[in-house]
């Protein structure tokens, strides 16, 4: 496995709008495939089975080890694709900045470093079997350097491995400069909107794939995923060693220049799975179904599409990546 860090990170709240994912090439042709319309070479790679055999002692886990063997399961995909949250599942030190249009049509935004503390190592084989039910797995700190009224403010998450007997996620505390406190906050709801943002608790620090029922709904190319405006002809990116430097968004590709695995016209192979929340697990959760488009070789997610409870699309996230740890595979 490797690891990618989110170079760019946007989200795009979208109400009662039809779905994007039948996408086309520039010939005017369809990118993607039904599971029935895809050739007997693609089929080797992936078990079409929804009931993937459970571990006998932990039955919401597959009965195969992480990270698993083809043929993969969609279920399989969607832990693997548990890998690549927006905060790497590494320990590391991070600056955070976002911006966010609120439904007034004011701009949103903020600056935070993080320090995050990734306990058990491995990424996802840690948390899984390095980290019990109940059991700490990441403690991220977070201050806010921007807007100026929030300079100062610091935040500590910390996220517990979950099972059905200990459903506690996360425990969260503030410090406000203006109070001189510290206090515990409730938890978020999982899938809801933060207050003028259009991301989530989930979307931030990564959904567990045992809460989801998951299938395959087919495949797809994806050419592009967030597009810049002509007015942001350059981004300011920093290396691992804390570099800083200017680079055209024109030369961005949506898995770094060492991605190895682009087809010739430039276009990535994606297995595009849908998710369920599961009732027993997360009762009354905000989306009814969410689609991820996994690359096919790292399952990194490419984009995503979030559904309200009525089947229309509500949030479109699409990502820009670069792998930065390639000590971790």
């Amino acid at each position: 496995m490797k690891q990618f860090v989110v170079h760019v990170w946007i989200a795009v709240a979208l109400m009662g709008t039809a779905p994007l994912w039948a996408t086309e090439n520039d010939t005017g042709g369809k990118t993607w495939k039904t599971v029935a319309e895809m050739s007997a070479a693609e089929k080797v790679e992936v078990d079409l089975r929804t009931d993937t055999p459970r571990d006998p002692k932990v039955l919401y886990l597959p009965a195969e080890k992480y990270p698993f063997e083809p043929p993969y399961t969609a279920e399989e995909m969607a832990y693997r694709a548990m890998e690549f949250p927006h905060i790497a599942r590494w320990s590391h030190a991070m600056a955070d900045s976002y911006g966010s249009l609120t439904s007034g049509g004011f701009l949103n935004q903020g600056v935070t470093i993080g320090m995050n503390f990734y306990i058990p190592g491995n990424g996802v084989l840690g948390q899984i079997d390095q980290t019990a039910p109940g059991q700490d797995y990441y403690r991220m700190v977070f201050y806010y350097t921007f807007p100026p009224e929030q300079l100062g403010t610091q935040e500590l998450w910390v996220l517990y491995r979950t099972d059905q007997s200990a459903t506690s996620k996360l425990d969260y505390f503030t410090y406000a400069p203006s109070l001189r406190r510290v206090r515990r906050q409730p938890q978020p709801r999982r899938g809801e909107r933060f207050p003028n943002n259009v991301q989530s608790f989930d979307d931030i620090v990564g959904r567990d794939a045992w809460e989801f029922s998951w299938r395959l709904v087919g495949t797809d190319v994806i050419y592009e995923t967030v597009r810049f405006p002509n007015t942001r002809p350059f981004v300011t990116l920093a290396n691992p060693e804390g570099q800083f430097t200017e680079v055209s968004t024109q030369q961005l590709k949506m898995m770094g220049d060492t991605y190895p695995f682009y087809a010739a016209d430039g276009g990535i192979e994606c297995y595009v799975i849908a998710g369920v929340a599961r009732s027993d697990w997360l009762p009354n959760y905000s989306a009814s179904k969410i689609l991820y488009w996994l690359d096919r070789h790292y399952f990194y997610p490419l984009r995503i599409e979030q559904y309200d409870k009525d089947g229309r699309l509500r949030v479109v996230e699409v990502r820009v990546a670069k792998q930065e740890n390639p000590a971790l595979r």
